[in-house]
């Protein structure tokens, strides 16, 4: 009987995969550092052991092993009355709960560890906080499409697990083709699905600085062992003015490379799919991972464009959910944005055109603010490096210059359903809420604005906010007159 044919009630306690005890493990390491972790190991294999770490090291390691197959025991859980209950704790018995209805969203992330034993890691999002309630660190395929199930984040099926109608799915459309994408990936209709050129093309037309953090633990790890490496002696007469340049370019270019290799390595295989009211999201080469999304509790959509990805006619879309819930994908074009946004429930950025403008007046306040600070700054500075201390009035027309561009580009409205704020520095970035979402409204004056009857503002929703300065007054309180009216009319539940 294969998988697929196993019925999991989830009325009754589950345990995770055994081998969660392996990833409890790995956990409680890494909490503790991977970089400490791999300088120690270093530190041993370079120096030895003596008699003392002969003693100790066998005894961190069992009560590491000890301490995790007692977390997995300990850990269970199920449905009952409508609720998710988790069970846990070592010494002491903690019992969390959220109702079905309150989960936000499921993400399955399976790893290359995952996928060598056969399981995967589900994490559950409620809205409770910033961060993820409950992580599942290792479960049968099986139990996480039936908790997809259960908490409506997959389509219902005739029979009792999920993946049996996936699978069929799957054998009939043409991305089952593709050995690297899970049998669901082809559940419901497919609004994105990134092959290799447009993977290395969203790579090289979006900011590469994101992909420097990988380097970031190898740069710990030198700085630990420096000492016992044998570095080059430069010295500092033998350095050329052309170096810079060189190391700047060879920084880029690095830097460059890491981000197609990280978007080829996260994004492989990447399909976003809608199915009813659920927004599906999946990638990944070696780890696979999948965010699944209630589409009616899409807060905010927001778009963003870099020079580049203008160029290229791309873009960056995110829908932000209740809690730690995110859904994002890089390089769409315009008509993957259009099918994003209504899948969201949002009017497509072709339909909107925001005409409405702020004041000039921000222009004056922010150069007024930058010469102030740019003064102290200045007299500050000249009492430690002289008169390189003139550069700080390069501040002023800085200021200027993204002030002006901010005023000229800027563009709000709000129509029956929704706000959208639009607006452009060096990146375009566009900003769209349901009104009926807000949780609160509100309308601040500053000295500045008072003098000028201007006023600003601040539409509050759960998953961010919308801000707009430098509004008529009668302009400001007639937008929150129609947010308020929006939200006390609607009847339609968004949590």
């Amino acid at each position: 009987m294969g998988a697929t044919d196993v019925v999991i009630d989830l009325r009754e306690p589950q345990r995770q995969s055994r081998w969660a005890i392996a990833f409890v493990a790995f956990r409680v390491v890494r909490s503790i550092g991977t970089v400490q972790a791999v300088v120690a190991a270093f530190f041993i294999l370079t120096r030895g052991l003596d008699g003392r770490l002969l003693i100790v090291l066998p005894v961190i390691a069992l009560l590491l092993v000890t301490g995790s197959v007692l977390s997995w025991w300990r850990f269970t859980f199920h449905v009952v009355d409508g609720e998710f209950v988790v069970r846990s704790g070592v010494i002491s018995v903690n019992r969390l709960s959220v109702p079905i209805a309150r989960i936000q969203s499921i993400s399955i992330e399976q790893e290359l560890l995952h996928r060598l034993v056969g399981t995967v890691r589900v994490s559950l999002d409620t809205a409770g906080s910033e961060q993820t309630e409950f992580r599942i660190d290792a479960v049968p395929r099986a139990v996480a499409d039936e908790l997809r199930r259960v908490t409506g984040r997959t389509a219902p099926t005739d029979g009792a697990v999920a993946s049996d109608t996936i699978t069929a799915a799957a054998a009939a459309t043409p991305t089952s083709a593709d050995p690297s994408r899970t049998a669901d990936d082809a559940q419901g209709e497919v609004l994105i699905a990134h092959d290799l050129r447009r993977l290395v093309t969203a790579a090289l037309t979006s900011w590469p600085w994101a992909s420097l953090v990988v380097l970031a633990p190898l740069f710990a790890l030198l700085d630990q062992t420096g000492n016992d490496l044998p570095l080059p002696d430069i010295d500092a007469d033998q350095a050329r003015w052309w170096w810079v340049p060189l190391l700047v370019a060879g920084f880029v270019a690095v830097a460059v490379a890491l981000n197609v290799v990280r978007m080829i390595l996260q994004s492989w295989g990447l399909t976003v799919h809608a199915d009813h009211t659920t927004l599906r999201r999946s990638s990944g080469l070696f780890s696979r991972r999948m965010d699944s999304r209630d589409a009616t509790k899409v807060q905010i959509v927001s778009t963003g464009q870099n020079p580049l990805q203008r160029a290229f006619g791309l873009s960056t879309v995110t829908l932000s959910s209740i809690g730690d819930g995110s859904l994002e994908v890089i390089g769409c074009d315009a008509i993957e944005v259009d099918r994003f946004t209504q899948a969201a429930g949002s009017t497509p950025a072709a339909l909107l055109a925001p005409q409405r403008r702020i004041h000039p007046a921000q222009i004056f306040l922010a150069v007024r603010n930058a010469v102030v600070i740019a003064a102290l700054l200045g007299a500050i500075a000249a009492l430690i490096v002289g008169w390189w201390a003139a550069l700080a009035a390069l501040l002023v027309p800085v200021t200027y210059v993204r002030a002006r561009r901010h005023v000229e580009h800027f563009r709000w409205d709000a129509t029956s359903s929704e706000l959208v704020a639009r607006g452009r520095i060096v990146d375009d970035w566009s900003r769209q809420s349901l009104v009926r979402t807000t949780n609160g409204v509100r309308v601040t004056r500053s000295l500045f604005e008072r003098r000028r009857d201007l006023a600003r503002v601040r539409i509050d929703t759960a998953a961010g906010s919308i801000s707009i300065g430098m509004l008529p007054v009668e302009h400001a309180t007639a937008l929150r007159d129609h947010v308020l009216a929006a939200v006390l009319l609607d009847d339609d539940p968004w949590m």
